[in-house]
């Protein structure tokens, strides 16, 4: 029972980044370029995802795991509201599915490159019926949750890594879909890591923290040159996030006082030298706040009355 607490527990933090984080990679894909795939907005599993000591547990807390089962079907994606989590992908365009989630997934995706429109045969709720659904096209970067608890976000220039901890303190969705287009927008203005790049948070509050091998964790190995660059890619990133987060439709005005809010919990990343990787706080608050009411001010007719 507690590991199916535990895996519930998990599957609802992971169901909002992806909420979030769709509409996004949809509207960058202008900044993308042919980092483009067409999605559906669907997440797969089967019972074989999950270690042995925990498929009781998975079963319990999704339902039947037998062959191939829709997990989430994302808010305001094509799927949303014609596949249900637990039916069960029984053909993809009259072929039958592969035998795991990953393979399945990969048929699904080579389905779409023919065709943005495909046609599903699914289980749902005990019938078998056909789903027709119409592809989109979003900005080609997984969007990984972590469970760590630190504060703190990457990109690596193929993902985008939210830790846990961070979607604890970005409690708004405004916020965290801010921290989503931030990260995104490294990967969309290529700040890979061979150009000195690291985490959002926490380069800003100077914690060196490393996710993976291939992951470089600010302050580690860095020098004061470096990190004047990396201090550029963060205004470069904050203004393009902001211009994302006007084009979905967020009221942004209120954006810029997300890092009044970290400087508060924070209070070093107020202050900082030039050796840090990040601008301070007050920095990026007034560069973003000059963004907003760039997007903001209505437009004025400048040509002279006659």
């Amino acid at each position: 029972m507690q590991q199916q607490i535990a895996l519930e527990e998990a599957h609802l933090p992971n169901r909002r980044l992806q909420r979030l984080a769709f509409p996004l990679l949809q509207t960058a894909t202008q900044q993308c370029g042919d980092k483009v795939k067409p999605k559906l907005g669907v997440q797969l599993h089967t019972e074989d995802d999950y270690p042995s000591s925990q498929q009781q547990a998975a079963r319990e807390a999704f339902g039947s795991l037998e062959g191939i089962r829709i997990k989430d079907a994302i808010v305001g994606g094509p799927a949303e509201g014609k596949l249900l989590p637990g039916d069960r992908l029984l053909q993809i365009n009259g072929e039958q599915v592969a035998q795991s989630s990953q393979s399945a997934a990969l048929q699904l995706r080579k389905a779409m490159s023919d065709d943005l429109t495909v046609t599903l045969e699914v289980e749902q709720e005990g019938a078998e019926t056909a789903v027709r659904l119409d592809a989109v096209e979003l900005c080609d970067y997984a969007v990984i949750l972590n469970r760590r608890d630190a504060i703190n976000a990457f990109a690596d220039g193929e993902s985008i890594i939210i830790n846990e901890g961070l979607m604890r303190f970005a409690q708004a969705d405004e916020e965290l879909a801010l921290i989503i287009a931030h990260e995104l927008a490294h990967n969309v203005i290529d700040h890979r890591a061979d150009k000195i790049r690291g985490g959002l948070i926490g380069g800003l509050f100077d914690i060196a923290i490393s996710l993976s091998g291939n992951v470089i964790s600010p302050g580690i190995g860095v020098g004061l040159g470096a990190n004047l660059f990396s201090q550029e890619y963060e205004v470069e990133a904050d203004t393009l996030a902001i211009r994302l987060m006007h084009q979905q439709g967020y009221a942004v005005e209120s954006l810029p006082g997300f890092w009044r809010k970290m400087a508060s919990v924070h209070p070093s990343s107020i202050h900082h030298g030039k050796q840090a990787s990040h601008p301070t706080t007050v920095e990026r608050y007034l560069i973003m706040k000059k963004e907003v009411e760039r997007l903001t001010q209505p437009e004025t007719d400048t040509q002279e009355s006659k």
